[in-house]
């Protein structure tokens, strides 16, 4: 199942147009007695000069073959380098009522609420954000 989530990425990266690159600085498919390990960093430039850096951690029991996204970030900034929004699911804000999993918002870095996300789940959203034209 993890191999098939490898296809799924780079078919929905290679169908974007707002686009321009995609460096994959990390792409690992590891297997321990127990479960299967995704492990993948995906640095991805914008047309609109800005920079998505995708980063998860995926396992699979190989006894059931129940997936889980163990760790992830998505930093999505503008073209000179600000921040947009970062999601992740690093536990350090407990104040938050889905912890681990938040989003960190624009310049101040503000923090809330916001359930698990995965690189699809991202890229639908900047989809949706390009094709309005904001």
């Amino acid at each position: 199942m993890l191999s098939s989530c490898i296809d799924r990425i780079k078919e929905s990266l290679a169908s974007y147009v707002w686009i321009e690159s995609v460096e994959f600085h990390r792409f690992d498919l590891l297997e321990t007695d127990m479960e299967n390990i995704l492990l993948y960093r995906i640095r991805i430039q914008l047309r609109d000069g800005g920079l998505l850096d995708a980063c998860e951690r995926l396992t699979e029991t190989k006894k059931d073959h129940v997936m889980d996204r163990t760790k992830y970030h998505f930093h999505w900034q503008d073209a000179q380098g600000r921040l947009i929004r970062r999601w992740d699911n690093a536990p350090h804000h407990p104040e938050v009522d889905t912890f681990p999993h938040h989003v960190h918002q624009g310049p101040k870095n503000d923090c809330h609420s916001c359930s698990s996300m995965s690189l699809m789940d991202i890229l639908q959203e900047l989809d949706l954000f390009f094709r309005s034209g904001e």
